[in-house]
């Protein structure tokens, strides 16, 4: 019997997590872009242990496949014909590489932007979502799956909408992830302080995000925990080396390219108090 250890997972990964487990269907987390569904997924993967391993994690990006990535037909000569001279070929399926993997060892799956991809993509899912099983082939019980996806018009993105053979297999959840929550869970450490003191003074400007920021910025860059997370990596190495101006510039150069102009702006203006007051 499996060993399951869960107690590194915080209180938001534990609540999905919970729904995961028991595999009565796949659960769907519905939120805006860049509010930290994958990343989320991707925690309550590496946060999960059996017998002291974290769950291998695949994340399939459904909206950048066809339908060849669940598995490509051949033609192959019976193995046993009915009588001599009978050369019938029958049709089979090579099995994509990450259901094997899937298969070899504890997994979580995530069909990642499951309702932005090709209604063939869509339906070649199905079949996993349903029956757990691809061209014939069933998924161990060490593998559990999960699903994301956007919120259409509300954060500024093309959806499809589900049938019912679908949506009837999935636990719709709406995923949110406060700034207290980002903070808590990821920014505390992984993101320069400069931007998560910057986001939490200005929440009144919306730079974590909402939805009219990315209605009014739409084709633009806008303020996500993505985009800040990605910013802050340029940033890091800079701020650890005290090299204050290097950021600026850099920010200043740059930064709207990952965030947005309004955002930059004021962020270029933050950067001068902060450091004004650090001189004084």
């Amino acid at each position: 019997m499996q060993n399951i250890d869960t107690s590194n997972l915080n209180q938001k990964q534990s609540e999905i997590w919970n729904m995961v487990k028991p595999k009565a269907g796949v659960t769907m987390l519905k939120g805006k872009a860049g509010v930290a569904k994958s990343a989320t997924c991707k925690g309550i993967a590496d946060n999960v242990l059996i017998d002291g391993q974290p769950l291998q994690f695949i994340d399939l990006r459904l909206s950048q496949m066809d339908e060849t990535h669940f598995g490509f037909p051949y033609r192959k000569q019976r193995e046993q014909a009915r009588y001599e001279g009978d050369d019938t070929e029958i049709m089979c399926y090579a099995l994509p590489k990450w259901f094997e993997d899937a298969c070899e060892r504890p997994t979580l799956i995530n069909f990642e932007e499951i309702n932005r991809c090709s209604q063939d993509v869509q339906n070649a899912a199905l079949e996993i979502l349903n029956e757990r099983t691809l061209h014939g082939k069933k998924l161990p019980d060490h593998v559990y799956m999960i699903a994301t996806g956007n919120m259409g018009e509300d954060d500024g993105c093309n959806v499809q909408e589900f049938d019912n053979a679908l949506i009837n297999r999935l636990i719709l959840v709406d995923f949110e992830l406060s700034y207290e929550e980002w903070c808590e869970y990821y920014a505390n450490e992984n993101v320069v302080n400069y931007i998560v003191d910057f986001v939490g003074d200005f929440k009144e400007k919306h730079y974590y995000t909402t939805k009219s920021k990315i209605l009014e910025n739409e084709g633009l860059p806008f303020a996500t925990p993505r985009s800040w997370t990605n910013l802050s990596k340029v940033l890091m190495p800079m701020a650890e080396n005290n090299d204050f101006s290097s950021l600026v510039n850099f920010v200043k150069k740059y930064g709207k390219s990952y965030v947005g102009k309004d955002a930059c702006v004021d962020f270029l203006e933050w950067l001068g108090s902060v450091h004004n007051i650090t001189f004084d």
